[in-house]
């Protein structure tokens, strides 16, 4: 990672530590490759998906293989759980109208081949989300019943996330 910035260096920092990545107290370099080469970070926009490149290269791959984005609509704010390879890397309360935006950025932070959308339609509000998405994506109708059970599978404390966990991969295997 190459960051000539000071203050964009420090950013980066908390973002790998926000994302779980243990870095040593006094950290001054961090150097994460891979074969297409360093990864640039030159301004703040870049830190993101800089920092999910990173993550990527740790877990010894360059993207996912799928990225599964799962929408709950079951409370005024959508509930939207993201996972790279079955793993949750993360999940937001989404304002309704900022949802397609917020989906965009998802796509364009997390590297991945395939990027695949569950719309949980089980009342008004996902049907009319799921509408709304297939202007601008390829998204998928997801039953949502029996989402916000516990699930074996499925290890989330909070019950919207765990439905849109269980909505991503419901849309995976839809396809």
């Amino acid at each position: 990672m190459k960051i000539n910035d000071p203050k964009l260096f420090h950013l980066v920092v908390l973002a790998l530590r926000d994302r779980g990545v243990s870095l040593t107290e006094g950290v001054a370099e961090v150097t994460i490759s891979d074969t297409k080469g360093d990864i640039v970070v030159r301004r703040i926009e870049d830190i993101e998906p800089g920092v999910e490149r990173a993550i990527c290269l740790l877990k010894g791959k360059s993207l996912y293989d799928e990225l599964l984005i799962g929408i709950d609509t079951n409370s005024d704010e959508l509930t939207v759980a993201v996972l790279g390879d079955g793993e949750l890397l993360t999940s937001a309360k989404v304002n309704f109208n900022r949802i397609e935006e917020f989906i965009q950025h998802v796509i364009n932070v997390y590297p991945h081949r395939v990027h695949r959308i569950g719309v949980g339609v089980g009342n008004k509000l996902g049907e009319f989300t799921y509408r709304m998405l297939t202007t601008s994506f390829d998204a998928e109708r997801v039953d949502e019943k029996m989402t916000s059970k516990n699930n074996p599978y499925i290890r989330v404390k909070d019950r919207d996330v765990r439905a849109a966990c269980a909505i991503a991969l419901r849309a995976a295997r839809g396809s």
